[in-house]
């Protein structure tokens, strides 16, 4: 006798357990386990920040930002900097060393049991295939350049909001150590006054104390002038891996990886999604943001086959977003 589908047996559940088994020998369904891995992780570490606990594995890279430099000691900005580590561990590398493995095994017959072979063959397919390849670039940069025009204004009056200001506190310091340049700046400008105003070719004790603060000054400033720049060099590079592992994981191995499975216009809807989700700490109408721009990128990234678009306008707009918000 059939069972009831109302009440189900444990003949029943057993039979939906194996036909999981079964699902779980499809690549499909290892690919959304990763994703739902690596968007879990990824929550977690927004939960984090939101509660201002400590970043994920900041135990693991704080040693090693601290070997850096002194200014990322700093303890208002190396939250920041720890933050961007993890992430490209788990949206670029883990996700793509997957792909690479699964095209050694499906490439190993056609390779002809050749281990670089399939290991060179792998890589090609999991790159190209996967948004990585830098080709489209010289066919694309018009475009590219006409919407960060249009892009432009809108991160102006972003970037000069206070709110924004006061969101990233790696802004705040280093409006404030422009702050205390000009102040420095200041100071030399009294004491070579002082200096210059001196009795021609009289040496007197004013004179040498103002050339000592002179000196004191001129390395105070030399001193605050390289920090800052050293912390803004540091923060864009570590913030350009960090926005590449957004990139290829949205752009690349969810949306690239949706496409294959025959989703079109749907994969680009789908991981938009979860990219609006994970900008929830940020302020209001960055967020809403999102919607629009995590349409335009996954679209770019669909019609060019390369997540490298995307990630031009995404970096070097917010590179111009810091510029504005220290200096204008």
């Amino acid at each position: 006798m059939a069972n009831n589908p109302d009440r189900p047996g444990l003949k029943t559940l057993w039979v939906y357990i194996k036909e999981i088994g079964r699902e779980l020998k499809r690549p499909a369904a290892w690919f959304f386990i990763i994703i739902a891995l690596v968007l879990a992780t990824k929550s977690l570490e927004v939960i984090r920040t939101h509660r201002g606990q400590p970043p994920l594995f900041g135990e693991i890279f704080q040693p090693v930002l601290r070997a850096i430099g002194g200014f990322v000691a700093d303890p208002d900005a190396i939250d920041r900097y720890l933050r961007r580590i993890p992430a490209f561990i788990y949206q670029i590398v883990i996700p793509f060393s997957a792909l690479w493995f699964w095209f050694i095994l499906t490439g190993w017959k056609k390779s002809g049991g050749h281990l670089v072979r399939a290991l060179r063959e792998g890589f090609s397919v999991a790159w190209n295939g996967f948004g990585l390849s830098l080709r489209c670039i010289r066919d694309w940069w018009k475009t590219l350049l006409l919407i960060f025009c249009v892009m432009l204004p809108f991160i102006y009056a972003f970037a000069t909001t206070e709110s924004f200001r006061r969101h990233y506190p790696y802004l705040q310091r280093l409006r404030l150590e422009r702050t205390e340049l000009a102040k420095i700046d200041k100071g030399i400008s009294e004491q070579t006054r002082l200096i210059a105003s001196s009795a021609s070719g009289i040496q007197t004790r004013q004179d040498d104390n103002a050339r000592v603060e002179l000196d004191k000054l001129e390395a105070r400033a030399r001193s605050v002038f390289w920090g800052s720049l050293g912390l803004l060099l540091l923060f864009e590079l570590l913030r350009m891996l960090y926005m590449v592992s957004w990139e290829f994981f949205f752009r690349g191995f969810m949306l690239q990886g949706l496409l294959r499975l025959g989703l079109d216009w749907h994969a680009v809807w789908i991981q938009m999604l979860p990219y609006v989700m994970l900008h929830s700490t940020k302020p209001g109408i960055e967020l809403y943001y999102t919607i629009p721009s995590g349409v335009l990128l996954g679209v770019l990234a669909w019609k060019t086959g390369s997540i490298w678009p995307g990630f031009l306008l995404h970096f070097i707009g917010a590179v111009v977003f810091d510029v504005f918000a220290m200096f204008a």
